[in-house]
């Protein structure tokens, strides 16, 4: 029967065996990475593999300066390498606290020596060292903005560099609870291996050793953790003279990689405190900078005060002039800060006023509130009905504005095409005269087709009488006002013509003026007759009508037949003592007469004094237009006057356009900054409810007048109790006149 082999682990001081180191073999060598011992001193690795910063900045390539490309053998679920940042730049604070370059040598930036930079570059590799000061670009003053732009790139290698280690980390953590699943694995594995080769397997002799589960096309379990499958080595190889693998075997290896994931832990939160201490450097640096930065600026306007000394000194400027100036300066200034002590103190008291407002209005809604939780079911529904419908009204009203402004535009769009064009403005008159026509026809066929009394129709016909004379008058004024325009417009013509003639020449400038007087002169004088006898036509047909009317007047007179409807007074009806219902009605028959009489001699009065009025103005018109030489002098001051009013306002005009242009731009001003001001709207919001409140409050007293005066009834019992005193007071008199008959 075949013996175990003794175990080929080396013994320790107790006599147990202890965890023997692997054999490295070909293949392991060849895909294992090193430790970070793995370099030896002249900077050769035995195998290529990702350099921490502290092997990058102590390899001779990195000494000499040269650009190194890394040749890394990785597998396919290895952590990706460390950040290519390599060694951090020099310490700020050492930039701070060295020795500052002379004259004849430039500071050397840092990142140009044996670190590596931090550039553009990035994550691409080291790049060569330049001379000293060349990377600066030709700068001499390494200022706020140098360190600034280092700082930010800084960060961005810094900020990848973290993500890279939480990545890694991550991968760390998964591996750590794959190993757990592993573990569990491979001892019920090796349970599993064991009970079968010791039941009924062949136990290895000692030219073939028995090859362990894992060392075929299985991955094994080993230092390597997750970062790839090592290759197969031959039979045996890899046992290390060992021929069992039990659980220890696999306890020690777990334990392996829990130190080597343990020091990488370590590692990476080292380098985390690193960072945090660089970020909070940083805000001591940035504070720095703005003191810096804004004693730079006190310095720049030291120097802009000496410069402005120098140019006055070599100016020979005197002392007085200085004095006189700085003098101005400080009024000035205390000017403005006055200016801005109103400013400050106004604006306080506006936002006094604001908030006094806002409470204001905060108390009225509460109010508001206490009323409206206060009030009767029945009540409130009927409130917030009616608060819904008038939201909905207030939108309805908001819509047609929107409409009615679009109107309003399409308006003057269509009135700006119609000026522009004359044969437009015609048509809109002939089709407004067009429309008046066809609502006159139309009234005159409603008037033909409505049914009614004789009485009905005479007084349909009296109102349409009136409502023509009327439409006469009107039509008589717009000719007038017409006629008016167009001698205003043949005016500016004349002196548009003249102001043309006057800038085409200035040589014959008198004779011109004097040639168009003579042309205004013969025209007058031509016209003369025909507007003397136009005018004595128009006086004559005029006396014509004024004869028609007169005509009119009478035969209305007769028609109307006063002296017919005067009611026939019996005088023996009076004597005999008629019934008091009789007297009453005589008395109310001539009431009615009598006004009647007063009417019709009230019109004829109007129409006589509206005759003599006509007379009067024919008559001042020809007076008028008898003496040529005063309406030729009228004339003549009316022109100096608008020529001399022309002038007054070609001089004003550019004043009331800046005028207007300093307040329009004003406006707009004040309308932005009421838009942007909140507390404006709100302001005008609370208007508007104000407004609405009004109006509610308006409606509601209206209807309470309105139900007060239906249930007050002392008027009515005055004018009762008036009534009974009388027709008792007559009643009574017409019984002792009875009685005394």
């Amino acid at each position: 029967m075949d013996q175990r082999p003794p175990s080929a682990r080396p013994k320790t001081s107790s006599g147990r065996p202890k965890t023997a180191q692997r054999p490295k073999t070909a293949g392991r060598n060849t895909e294992r990475p090193p430790s970070r011992g793995g370099i030896v001193g002249n900077g050769s690795a035995i195998v290529e593999r990702p350099l921490s910063r502290k092997g990058a900045i102590e390899r001779p390539e990195f000494d000499s300066g040269a650009v190194v490309e890394r040749a890394v053998s990785r597998g396919p679920n290895a952590p990706p390498p460390g950040s290519s940042l390599g060694a951090r730049a020099v310490s700020r604070l050492g930039t701070a606290g060295g020795i500052r370059p002379g004259t004849t040598m430039r500071a050397i930036p840092p990142g140009t020596g044996q670190q590596r930079p931090v550039t553009q570059q990035g994550l691409l590799g080291a790049r060569a060292p330049s001379r000293a000061g060349s990377s600066l670009g030709g700068r001499q003053v390494v200022d706020k903005s140098y360190y600034i732009g280092l700082l930010n790139a800084q960060f961005h290698s810094l900020d990848a560099e973290i993500e890279s280690l939480t990545k890694e980390l991550a991968k760390f953590e998964k591996a750590q609870s794959n190993l757990l699943v592993y573990e569990q694995r491979f001892i019920l594995g090796a349970r599993a291996v064991s009970r079968l080769g010791t039941a009924g397997g062949i136990r290895p002799g000692t030219t073939m050793r028995a090859i362990p589960p894992g060392t075929g096309q299985q991955r094994p379990v080993t230092q390597q953790g997750l970062l790839g499958a090592r290759a197969p080595s031959r039979a045996g190889s890899s046992l290390g003279g060992r021929q069992v693998v039990d659980k220890s075997y696999y306890i020690g290896l777990l334990n392996a990689q829990f130190h080597s994931l343990d020091a990488e832990i370590e590692s990476l939160t080292k380098e985390l405190a690193k960072f945090e201490k660089a970020q909070s450097n940083l805000l001591v640096y940035e504070q720095r900078a703005e003191e810096q930065a804004t004693e730079i600026k006190h310095l720049q306007g030291e120097l802009a005060d000496y410069n402005m000394l120098i140019d006055r000194q070599n100016t020979n400027s005197e002392l007085k002039d200085l004095e006189f100036e700085v003098g101005e300066e400080k009024k000035r200034n205390a000017e403005i800060s006055a200016t801005v002590e109103e400013l400050f103190q106004e604006r306080r008291e506006k936002e006094e006023i604001v908030n006094e407002l806002e409470v204001n209005v905060e108390d009225a809604k509460r109010e508001n509130d206490n009323l409206v939780n206060n009030m009767n079911p029945m009540v409130r529904e009927l409130y917030e009905s009616a608060k819904i419908e008038a939201e909905r009204l207030s939108q309805q009203v908001d819509q047609k504005q929107k409409e009615l402004e679009e109107l309003y535009k399409k308006k003057e769009e269509m009135d700006i095409a119609l000026a522009n064009s004359p044969l437009k403005q015609q048509a809109m008159v002939l089709q407004e005269h067009i429309t008046e026509l066809e609502v006159k026809r139309q009234a005159l066929l409603d008037e033909l087709n409505a049914e009614g009394t004789p009485e009905q129709q005479r007084e349909r016909f009296i109102e349409q009488i009136k409502k023509s004379n009327e439409e006469i008058v009107h039509m008589q004024q717009q000719i007038q006002e017409m006629s008016e325009r167009i001698e205003q417009a043949q005016e500016e013509l004349r002196e548009f013509e003249n102001d043309f003639e006057v800038l085409a020449g200035e040589k014959n400038e008198k004779y011109r003026e004097l040639k168009l007087k003579e042309h205004q002169i013969d025209d007058f004088l031509d016209s003369f007759d025909s507007l003397q006898s136009e005018t004595e036509t128009k006086i004559a047909e005029l006396s014509e009508n004024v004869v028609k009317v007169l005509n009119l007047v009478s035969i209305n007179i007769q028609k109307t037949d006063i002296v017919a409807n005067v009611t026939d007074v019996d005088e023996a009806v009076l004597e005999t003592g008629a019934d008091v219902g009789d007297l009453q009605e005589l008395h109310n028959r001539l009431q009615e007469e009598l006004i009647n009489l007063e009417e019709n001699e009230a019109r004829l009065k109007a129409e006589l004094e509206s005759m003599r009025q006509k007379q009067q103005e024919i008559e001042q018109t020809l007076h008028k237009f008898g003496d040529i030489d005063s309406v030729k002098a009228e004339i003549l001051a009316r022109q100096r006057n608008l020529v001399e009013k022309m002038e007054t306002l070609e001089v004003e005009v550019p004043r009331v356009e800046a005028e207007a242009s300093r307040l329009s731009s004003e406006i707009t001003s004040l309308n932005t900054r009421l838009s942007d001001n909140q507390h404006y709207h709100k302001l005008k919001g609370l208007k508007q409810r104000l407004e609405l409140v009004r109006e509610e409050q308006k409606a509601i007293q209206e209807k309470i007048d309105a139900r007060s005066a239906e249930t007050d009834y002392k008027t009515l019992k005055t004018e009762a109790l008036r009534l009974q005193k009388e027709y008792n007071a007559m009643l009574i008199a017409g019984i002792g006149g009875g009685k005394g008959g």
